[in-house]
């Protein structure tokens, strides 16, 4: 089994560690109905590209359905426990 000789310092450690910090990724508003988009893809909403109508197929509208009823956190798997809606309830009043 393969021991290191000596101790890696703070230095070394950190040098090597300087590239693996997350980076978040950059949004824009959809023009045509405001959602939130990637640059340069198209909405999944409303399905428009800068002003132009794309068609789509029935996959990607269902991809695009279960990708909205994830994000407003509905889900159809089992209802939620009393706890948790309390939480949300403090989360929103703290919020305010």
């Amino acid at each position: 089994m393969a021991v290191p000789a000596r101790r890696t310092s703070k230095m070394r450690k950190n040098t090597r560690r300087s590239h693996d910090a997350l980076i978040s990724r950059t949004t824009a508003n959809c023009p045509n109905c405001g959602s939130v988009v990637l640059p340069h893809h198209a909405c999944m909403k409303c399905n428009t590209y800068k002003g132009v109508n794309i068609p789509t197929s029935k996959k990607t509208t269902v991809l695009a359905e279960t990708k909205d009823a994830k994000v407003k956190g509905s889900s159809d798997k089992k209802a939620k426990s009393p706890k948790k809606d309390k939480k949300q309830v403090v989360n929103q009043a703290t919020k305010e």
